[in-house]
Formats: C-alpha cells, sequence, structure tokens
C-alpha cells in the first residue's frame, strides 16, 4: 500500500494557527534560512498510517508518531526540518526555536519529536499580553525575543 501524499501547504493550516505559524515563521527564517515545512495538515488515512510504522507494517522501523489523533488533522500543527540541497535533517533541531516558540502561542513536543511545532491553543491577543508580563523578568535576550514575537504576531491581527 502506497503512503498517502504528504501536505506541505501552508494555507492548508487552520486560520488561527496560520496566523501564529506565519509570525512564528518569520523568527524561523531569520535565524534558519533553509528551514522548511516537512508537513502542514495531514489527513487520517495518512496519520493513521504513520501510525503503522512500526507496529502494523514497517515492522523493525522505529513508529513515526504516537497517535492517531495529531493535531496536524484539523491543521493545527506543522513539522520544521532543515533542508540542504536534496538533504533534509530533523537532528538537532533549533534549541533557541524550542525556546521561543512559546512566545507565538505554539508548542513544542520536545523530547518526544522536536521537529514537530503545535498550536497551544491561546489567543494571540493573550499571547501578546503575556509577552509584555513576562518581559519584566526575562534577561536582555529574553525581552529582545519577546519584543520581536509581539511585533511578528501584531503583523498578523
Amino acid at each position: 500500500m502506497l503512503e498517502p501524499k504528504r501536505n506541505t501547504d501552508i494555507n492548508s493550516l487552520s486560520p488561527t494557527y496560520r496566523k501564529k505559524y506565519n509570525a512564528f515563521m518569520k523568527a524561523v527564517l531569520a535565524r534558519y534560512p533553509h528551514c522548511i515545512v516537512f508537513e502542514a495538515r495531514r489527513t487520517q488515512e495518512r496519520q493513521n498510517r504513520l501510525y503503522g510504522v512500526g507496529r502494523t507494517h514497517s515492522k523493525g522501523r522505529k513508529p513515526i508518531t504516537w497517535t492517531l489523533y495529531s493535531n496536524h488533522i484539523q491543521g493545527n500543527a506543522v513539522d520544521l526540518v532543515r533542508k540542504y540541497g536534496k538533504n533534509i535533517s530533523r537532528v538537532g533541531p533549533y534549541q533557541d526555536l524550542i525556546y521561543i516558540c512559546g512566545m507565538y502561542g505554539i508548542k513544542n513536543l520536545t523530547p518526544i519529536e522536536t521537529c514537530h511545532f503545535e498550536d497551544d491553543f491561546r489567543n494571540i491577543n493573550d499571547v501578546i499580553k503575556q509577552n509584555w508580563i513576562r518581559r519584566e523578568v526575562e534577561d536582555e535576550r529574553g525581552r529582545r525575543l519577546l519584543h520581536e514575537a509581539n511585533n511578528n504576531l501584531k503583523e498578523q491581527l
């Protein structure tokens, strides 16, 4: 059985998450210009197939996903990877992005799936407000990152 096609179209993301994603991706590309969306919205058929890796088929391989009910299905998650020529890397990945994604109303599934960034379902205005509150306790780098996040988020409103 063929694996259902992978979707990388950010326009398939839910409208609410896409606003957060657009703001976050602006910060991502400033730091990692080779970063791309490996997968965006996913069909249930594809989720079922990926869940079966290492379980019902492709025995001996490490499981790819841990659930049948991913936030990818509703368009509330993306997987980000680095691409250099034809090579794709999920290794590393970007510890600073894992740190700052919360400033955009996005969470990461570290340590299980570090390339996965999904909506934390906070309203953008609430995220901005919480960032301003956090700004008072962050170090200089943290304040700069929070300021950048708020500016990027405000562009999406």
